[in-house]
């Protein structure tokens, strides 16, 4: 039963080993003298021919011959360890991983070095995995660790080791597995897909520009029908981590694109976008983020609101402006104050802001962020004074709109000078609240 070079044996092979299997049973067994006897089934003294036509039986999916004829080896041999490897794989099959296992710890009991129980059990541990969510990190683990002594109790073949390499993958070994691909990506006629497994490690592992130059490699020398999404995002995060932001991002871009129900890239997209500056297109991304995830948290509904902010503050003297991304970044920041169960200050600082900037006739103001400034500056000190520099030059910058929006809006000096009075109080070389005492006092600074 020889495997092809996809490791499956043809079921014209299979029906072949049995029948040429059959002949050998007939040909080596002493027929019975006694005439009652006659009619029994001959049996063969070797249990490997069980064995091999129970995995003939296997391959035809004849489940009961197979179980039949690898109990049989068993009752022959109690203590083979093929046998009961046999016998475990068959339970693989049939999606009892327990009673695989049993077989496969009975085989290392009988033979502690017998390398088959190992790679079948990790090959059973896999399978368990993928069918039981709630152990499968556990298992894939577990998988990982027996292939490992497989291999080590049999031999480093290439393709052995190319096979250790799904292990780690699964199990998210990816300091074993970038040790493991880059042999194997130094062997003459390696599987290509090693440096699709050498560019995840590497990136897992931080070592971005190996992951680069492997992500490339794989990308441009394997079929194209075995690219998959996933391969785009490594690329992307690769090309991103070595400085090549804009086209990093147009490869996660084309990973979404390829595969939409990844909700969680959008995020990825959105922080790469608003780091190489394109606040507009990281506000889109962070809503469809926002919208679409059910990770998603009052932190990223702000930075939508944050990145379209930007946006707007980047381009907010070409003509005309592009209001419409102030209102999103309003109603994104407007999300937070509905559904915060604590008012936070940064949402009132940038409603203030944008407030502001909606004000179109600035020797008119209709004094739109002053509601918000004084909700930021209630929030912000609601919990006694302020310590930190940032946190002192917003409240700074919320007490000069005020005093200014108090002295020419509603010409209030009592009000206008005990704002510009406490901005003075934060820093006492601050420019505006120092003009107005001057020019209050007749141009004497006091």
């Amino acid at each position: 039963l020889l495997p092809d070079e996809n490791g499956k044996v043809s079921n014209a092979d299979a029906k072949a080993a049995l029948a040429v299997l059959q002949r050998g049973i007939q040909a080596t067994t002493e027929k019975p003298k006694r005439r009652r006897d006659r009619d029994e089934p001959l049996v063969s003294k070797d249990p490997e021919i069980y064995i091999t036509m129970g995995d003939a039986d296997r391959v035809l999916l004849n489940s009961t011959d197979a179980y039949t004829n690898f109990s049989t080896a068993l009752q022959i041999d109690p203590k083979s360890a093929a046998a009961n490897v046999a016998e475990g794989v068959l339970w693989k099959y049939a999606d009892n991983f327990e009673d695989a296992e049993k077989q496969f710890k009975a085989a290392l009991a009988i033979d502690p070095n017998y390398g088959p129980a190992y790679r079948e059990w990790a090959e059973t541990d896999l399978r368990w995995a993928q069918s039981t969510p709630s152990i499968a990190d556990q298992k894939v683990k577990e998988a990982a660790a027996h292939y490992k002594q497989y291999i080590n109790l049999t031999d480093y073949s290439p393709e052995s080791q190319m096979r250790y390499a799904d292990f780690l993958i699964n199990a998210g070994d990816y300091k074993t597995l970038q040790q493991v691909a880059t042999d194997l990506s130094k062997s003459a006629g390696a599987n290509l897909r090693v440096y699709r497994y050498l560019g995840y490690a590497a990136y897992e592992n931080k070592d971005y520009q190996q992951a680069l130059t492997a992500m490339n490699t794989w990308m441009t020398k394997a079929d194209p029908k075995r690219i998959i999404p996933r391969d785009y995002v490594y690329l992307g995060r690769a090309q991103i981590q070595t400085g090549q932001d804009s086209v990093g991002i147009l490869t996660l871009q084309k990973a979404v694109q390829l595969d939409s129900t990844d909700v969680e890239l959008y995020k990825e997209i959105a922080e790469a976008c608003f780091k190489d500056k394109k606040y507009e297109e990281a506000g889109d991304y962070y809503q469809l983020y926002s919208d679409k995830s059910p990770k998603a948290t009052l932190q990223d509904h702000f930075y939508v609101g944050f990145s379209y902010y930007f946006a707007y503050a980047l381009n907010k003297n070409k003509v005309p402006a592009d209001t419409a991304i102030l209102i999103k970044a309003d109603s994104a920041f407007s999300y937070v104050n509905q559904k915060a169960t604590t008012p936070i200050a940064p949402v009132f600082l940038y409603r203030a802001r944008i407030a502001d900037m909606r004000e179109t006739d600035r020797n008119n103001i209709k004094g739109l962020a002053k509601p918000y400034y004084e909700k930021f500056i209630e929030t912000a000190t609601a919990n006694g004074p302020v310590t930190d520099q940032r946190t002192k030059n917003n409240l700074i910058e919320a007490y000069d709109y005020l005093g200014t929006y108090y002295e020419y809006k509603e010409k209030d000096d009592a009000k206008a000078a005990e704002n510009f009075g406490k901005a003075r109080d934060l820093d006492p070389t601050n420019q505006q609240a120092l003009d107005y005492f001057k020019k209050k006092s007749g141009g004497k600074s006091r």
